[in-house]
């Protein structure tokens, strides 16, 4: 079972998040966890939105455990957090929550890339004390 991250971001169920079964469709909350990821990039630093870079992160995989349903309406938490860092990447884990309830969970597999040269380089050891 995954844990309740510190980095805690606000995700509201909008009507067309549902599926023809009436509960949140799967692939909403992948994006939820897109969002989440992006806010918590943003508050580390980790990228400025709108600015081109010449390097960061690439997402190269994602997994999501479903755990319960969720209807419209309603308001989510999705908690964000660093599993683990390597010389070229690190992996961010996620947790999605209903009140006391979590309803998934999931990790995301992130590269450090050049775009320029198009390969993967290490980590800049200034980020790297950030995420960290």
């Amino acid at each position: 079972m995954r844990k309740r991250f510190s980095n805690s971001y606000p995700m509201v169920v909008q009507w067309g998040d549902m599926d023809a079964f009436g509960h949140v469709n799967n692939v909403s909350y992948i994006k939820y966890f897109e969002s989440a990821r992006a806010d918590y990039f943003t508050e580390f630093q980790i990228w400025k939105p709108g600015e081109k870079l010449k390097e960061g992160p690439v997402l190269i995989r994602v997994e999501m455990n479903y755990r319960k349903q969720v209807h419209y309406p309603n308001t989510l938490q999705v908690t964000v957090g660093l599993e683990s860092i390597a010389r070229k990447g690190f992996d961010i884990g996620c947790s999605i929550w209903m009140g006391d309830e979590m309803v998934a969970d999931g990790m995301a597999k992130v590269l450090w890339f050049h775009f320029d040269w198009q390969k993967v380089v290490p980590i800049p050891e200034h980020l790297k004390n950030l995420i960290h």
